[in-house]
This record gives C-alpha cells, sequence and structure tokens, in this order.
C-alpha cells in the first residue's frame, strides 16, 4: 500500500512538473480551479507566489515525492501564497522522530495524529522550499506540535530572520510588533550534579514563533514608515529579544518568554524615556494577545491591550488602551510590518 502510494505521489508530482515545463514555455501557468488544493494544484498560477519566493528545480520535487515517509511526517508549520481565489496553503513536514525535514512545502490534507500532531495525506510536493518561506517570514509553525524528539534537535542552518516588535507603553510612539521564534535546549545542573536538559522547544513555547524577524513597521492608517524593529533569540534561544528603534528617536527593548509554571507568555517593555509596560496572555484563535497596565505620571492607570495576528506578507499588531477600568477601549495604534528588504 504505501509503495502505491509513493508512485502516486510520484506520477502527480511529475505531471505537475510537465505543466509547469509548457506553462513556462508558454509565458504562463494554467491557473488552478479556486478553492482546489489537490496534487493538480500544485501547479501555482502566475500570481500565486511573490517574486522574492522562487521555485526549486523540478527533480527536487520528484526526488521528494518519491522518498516522502507518508507514515511518519508530520506538518511543523505552513505558509500561503496567491491571492483569492487562487491562494493555496502549503505545508513543511518533518520526522518527529529523526528531527529530518522536507525541504519543499506540499499540498494536501490535514489530519489529526496521536500526541496533538498535525498529518497530511493525499499530498503533492510543489516547487516553493520551506526555507524561503521561513527567510521571508511566511512560515507560521505556531499550533504545530512534532514531538519531544524532533522539537528538541537544533533547525537546520538558515538565514537568520530578525524582528518586530511589541506593546511598547510609550504615549508618544507606538512599539512595534513581532515575528518569529523557535527554539532549542539548555542545560541545568541536577540535583545529583550531572546536568539535565530544559527544553525551549515545546509547541507552547514556539507559539510566537511569527515574530522573529528583520522588519520595516507601517502606520496601519497613513502607511507612513515608523520605525525598524529585530527579533532574535538569546539565552540559549529561550528569550525573544526585541529592538525598536523609531523614526522620531524613540527606541526600546522588550523580552518574551512562555513562562511554563503558569502557562502563559510574559513580556517586559523598556525604552530610552524611562518607560516600562508588562503585559501577559496567550495564543488565541491564531493570535497573541497580551494585557498589562501602566502608571502615567500623573498618577491614571491606564489598561493596555495588544493583539499580533501574522498575515501573507507580515504581522499586523493593534493595541488598544482604557482609563476606565476596562468598560471602554480606544485605539492606541494600528501598526503593519513587513519584511526589510536592502
Amino acid at each position: 500500500m504505501d509503495g502505491i502510494r509513493r508512485i502516486a505521489c510520484f506520477a502527480n508530482t511529475f505531471a505537475i512538473g510537465l505543466v509547469l515545463s509548457v506553462g513556462v514555455a508558454n509565458g504562463a501557468l494554467a491557473a488552478p480551479q479556486a478553492g482546489t488544493e489537490s496534487a493538480a494544484s500544485a501547479a501555482p498560477s502566475s500570481g500565486d507566489g511573490p517574486p522574492s519566493l522562487p521555485q526549486d528545480s523540478f527533480f527536487s520535487s520528484l526526488k521528494q515525492a518519491f522518498d516522502k515517509d507518508f507514515d511518519h511526517e508530520v506538518v511543523r508549520g505552513h505558509f500561503d501564497l496567491g491571492s483569492p481565489p487562487n491562494g493555496h496553503r502549503y505545508y513543511c513536514l518533518v520526522d518527529p522522530k529523526t528531527g529530518k525535514r522536507e525541504s519543499n512545502g506540499v499540498l494536501g490534507q490535514t489530519l489529526p495524529m496521536p500526541g496533538g500532531m498535525t498529518g497530511i495525506k493525499d499530498s503533492s510536493v510543489s516547487l516553493y522550499r520551506c526555507a524561503d518561506a521561513e527567510k521571508q517570514g511566511l512560515l507560521v509553525t505556531a499550533g504545530y506540535a512534532v514531538g519531544a524528539d524532533a522539537g528538541s534537535k537544533p533547525a537546520p542552518p538558515a538565514q537568520p530572520a530578525s524582528p518586530a516588535a511589541s506593546v511598547a507603553a510609550v504615549p508618544t510612539a507606538p512599539p512595534a510588533v513581532a515575528a518569529s521564534a523557535a527554539a532549542t535546549t539548555s542545560s541545568t545542573p541536577g540535583a545529583s550534579g550531572a546536568e539535565s536538559q530544559t527544553s525551549c522547544a515545546s509547541a507552547a513555547q514556539r507559539q510566537f514563533d511569527f515574530w522573529l524577524g528583520d522588519w520595516d513597521v507601517f502606520d496601519g492608517h497613513s502607511q507612513a514608515k515608523v520605525a525598524r524593529v529585530h527579533v532574535t533569540r538569546t539565552l540559549d534561544d529561550c528569550v525573544l529579544l526585541e529592538e525598536y528603534r523609531g523614526s522620531d528617536g524613540h527606541e526600546g527593548q522588550s523580552f518574551s518568554i512562555y513562562d511554563g509554571s503558569r502557562t502563559l507568555w510574559h513580556q517586559t517593555w523598556v525604552t530610552n524615556r524611562g518607560q516600562l509596560l508588562v503585559i501577559e496572555g496567550n495564543l488565541r484563535a491564531g493570535a497573541m494577545e497580551l494585557s498589562g497596565s501602566e502608571r502615567l505620571a500623573d498618577g491614571t492607570v491606564r489598561l493596555v491591550r495588544g493583539t499580533w495576528q501574522p498575515s501573507r506578507d507580515g504581522v499586523r499588531e493593534v493595541a488598544l488602551r482604557s482609563t476606565d477600568g476596562g468598560k471602554t477601549w480606544t485605539e492606541w495604534f494600528d501598526l503593519v510590518f513587513r519584511p526589510h528588504h536592502t
């Protein structure tokens, strides 16, 4: 049965390659039927992917299709390309036992697996590389469990993504949001003196993965550029360090960490203007929601609530604030984070 499935996947991918070859020769590709994610739709239309996401070689895709391990691989993340009605979701796979990652994204149907992991069926290999999607900040890994064995293995080398921002407690200038995170392991001495491994790569600790990156930040209303933001990993990849540099000279840093003892995310934000904000919360419906309070110079207590939502071209952060104990809320800022291009 497994051999038949391999041959079917190989045939699908081979057919896709022929379509691509003919399409390229004629200067265009046939657009897949709207709303389908079958093997045939793995051949993207001319508007499926941004120019910055190149296609892999056809023969590399064929090799992955033939070598694919249907019974053991699970989804570690996804990326979306194209706009409706020709948009598609591509899944990146990993073997949770060995940590081996497939290079190209696949189309197919997801299904639940033991341990909270996500499998894939009726899949076909695309020409888009997962590493390219990750470099562009398109790969979303939040919500996908990959098992303790795979999660404890270091990720294959990739261009360091950097950046984004967070809810900054600065009345004079909005802070920034963020972009993506992954984790490895750190060693702590055990009671007996031997070292034991403490993982910072659980599914919960990877929920803010979409925050890592190097971003140009724009006002969501005026589209004016307001900041440059970087978010990187530090302290054995257990902490996300945000570095915010506003166009008006406002600078800040935040430290974000998943607190496993309380099962929530914590973030502390400080600025070059002596301001401090502490916010906490969790991932809800695919968006990170953190909230807290700050005391202004006149003694007024202001509640702050920020939401980070990954999108096809970056991240959107919306912050609200309340001065009446949460009865009413007003918008503080609406920011759009797009990958920085040199």
